[in-house]
Order: structure tokens, then C-alpha cells, then sequence
């Protein structure tokens, strides 16, 4: 995924993911969250001191990152309701989970001043915040995460459900008054998986108003193929409805898809020839979360 293969692929906004620690023997099932390979990257590539062991820092600089490539691009942020409509590429920061806050609340004003507006609760291990679906310990939603969650709301983040474990995402539904997100996932109907969405968890999302983003690499379809990624998309549809099922590529999130961006038109074609109307296509392939996101963006 880059620029060129964005517009190339026809793609109105894609949302950029910040990961900022990285556990590790990543794995699908338990991690600690005492490790970390980060430094070495943000070492070898020349990028600030302060980035090499603070995870706030991290996210900072990314941020600053995507904000100066939109000056020098034709990619714009979204940073408010009125953005999306803005013509050309668009560009929505998110993070991929809250311990980049390092504990510390007043962390989360800093990160939406950066230009975060969707923030995963987790990533691949557990935090202050929440249970991570691959943590050591699988907890739910903590009490600083409980005080997280209307401070987002209110600010105009939208919250990511991705990776959480499923007691978080339970805590969550239970508090929410805005839709979630899952960024991207798949789910248990088409391939179990210890992070993949169970029928019940995907009718809480649809009565949330939610958006299930499917994913496209082989641990969330299983089949990592045009088709695999339609019949998951399918299968979502008949339990949580077509208002609540979108794509979530995790291009770039170091696994394999079986297309670039470019190849974004094929999914069209496919969700149409398996019988889909013109209208619940455009909701899949962006409607869903654009709507969303216009629910949660400040004005």
C-alpha cells in the first residue's frame, strides 16, 4: 500500500495504523508485554532519541509523519466530520493500542492533537488499559480503560475493538454510547481463530451500530484468497447485517494479502457477481465506515 497504489486502486480513505511495541515471539495465542523489538527499527532508521523507548514518542513522530505528507502530497487528514467529503485520497490516523498512553491519561489529549482519530484498546499483548485476544492474561476492560472510554467518545475518537480480548470487547459494548469499530479481524464462522469474531460478539456490534472490517490474510479467512475474503464478508453480512460489515485490509501489518490496493476492484466484482446489490456493495466497501465515522469525528 502506498499513494500511487491507493488511487490506482480507486480508494477514497484508508486509515494508517501506528504500532508502537511489538512483543517478542509474536504470537497468536499469549504474549507478554515485557518485550520489545522496536527500538531497533526506530534506531536503524535514523528517527529521534526520544522515539527509541518511549511509546507515546513513537506515535508522535508517526503522526508527524503522515501530517507532513500531507503537505507535500495530494493525501489529506481527516480530522473532522466535514473532512470526509473533501476530494482525493484521505488519510485517518489510528492507533493500534493504548499503551502507547504509557498509563498516563492526559496522554490521550496529546495523541488527538497529534491528529489520532481511532484507537484500538489493545495490540498483541495486554496493557493498562484492556485484555489483549493475544495477552498473557485476557483480562477485560481496567479501571483506567473504563476511564478511557467516555474521554474518547467525547473527544471524537472512534474506539477499535481489533485484537481485544473478548472480555474487553464485552466491557466495552456494555459502556459504549457511540458505534465501534473492528478495524480488521475475521470471523469464527468461516475460520476459527483465537482473535476471529464469534456470532454473538458479531449481533453486539450490529446493535451497537458498529463495523466489522474483514480482514484479508490467512489467520482471519483462512482461505487468503479473493473468494476466501468474500465468503467471509458473507457470512458476517448473514449474522450482523450488510449496515455493519466493511473491509480491513491490514495491509503493510506484516502478513500476507493476496492483493496490493490496486487490486481493491476485484472485491467489487466479486461481492457483485455472489448477488449483491450496487447499494449494499457501497456500503461493504466504504459506506459503512465512513457512516461511522461520521458518528464519532468531532465537528
Amino acid at each position: 500500500m502506498d499513494l500511487p497504489r491507493l488511487q490506482d486502486g480507486g480508494v477514497d480513505l484508508q486509515v494508517f495504523g501506528v504500532v508502537t511495541r511489538v512483543p517478542h515471539s509474536r504470537n497468536y495465542d499469549a504474549n507478554r508485554g515485557d518485550t520489545d523489538v522496536l527500538p531497533t527499527l526506530f534506531i536503524a532508521s535514523w528517527r529521534s532519541p526520544a522515539t527509541w523507548f518511549s511509546l507515546k514518542e513513537r506515535a508522535l513522530v508517526q503522526a508527524n509523519e503522515l501530517r507532513s505528507l500531507t503537505g507535500t502530497s495530494p493525501l489529506s487528514l481527516v480530522l473532522r466530520r466535514e473532512d470526509l467529503s473533501i476530494a482525493g485520497p484521505k488519510g485517518l490516523l489510528a492507533l493500534e493500542g493504548m499503551h502507547a498512553l504509557e498509563g498516563r491519561a492526559e496522554a490521550l489529549g496529546e495523541l488527538y492533537s497529534a491528529g489520532f482519530r481511532m484507537m484500538g484498546l489493545t495490540h498483541h499483548f495486554d496493557n493498562e488499559a484492556a485484555g489483549s485476544a493475544h495477552g498473557d492474561k485476557k483480562y477485560g476492560l481496567t479501571e483506567f480503560g473504563r476511564t478511557l472510554v467516555p474521554e474518547m467518545e467525547a473527544l471524537g475518537i472512534t474506539i477499535d475493538l481489533a485484537h481485544a480480548s473478548p472480555a474487553a470487547i464485552r466491557d466495552t459494548l456494555a459502556l459504549v454510547t457511540k458505534p465501534v469499530v473492528v478495524s480488521h479481524v475475521g470471523v469464527q464462522g468461516t475460520c476459527p481463530g483465537p482473535r476471529n469474531l464469534s456470532d454473538e460478539q458479531l449481533r453486539d456490534i450490529a446493535r451497537n451500530g458498529g463495523v466489522i472490517g474483514i480482514g484479508y490474510w490467512k489467520a482471519a479467512v483462512c482461505d487468503p484468497s479473493v473468494e476466501g475474503i468474500v465468503t467471509a464478508i458473507l457470512y458476517a453480512i448473514s449474522i450482523a447485517g450488510v449496515d455493519h460489515v466493511g473491509l480491513g485490509s491490514d495491509f503493510d501489518g506484516n502478513v500476507a494479502a493476496p492483493f496490493d490496493a490496486t487490486g481493491l476492484p476485484m472485491l467489487t466484482e466479486s461481492l457483485l457477481e455472489a448477488g449483491l446489490s450496487m447499494e449494499d456493495v457501497s456500503k461493504i466497501i466504504g459506506g459503512n465506515v465512513k457512516r461511522v465515522l461520521a458518528a464519532n469525528l468531532p465537528l
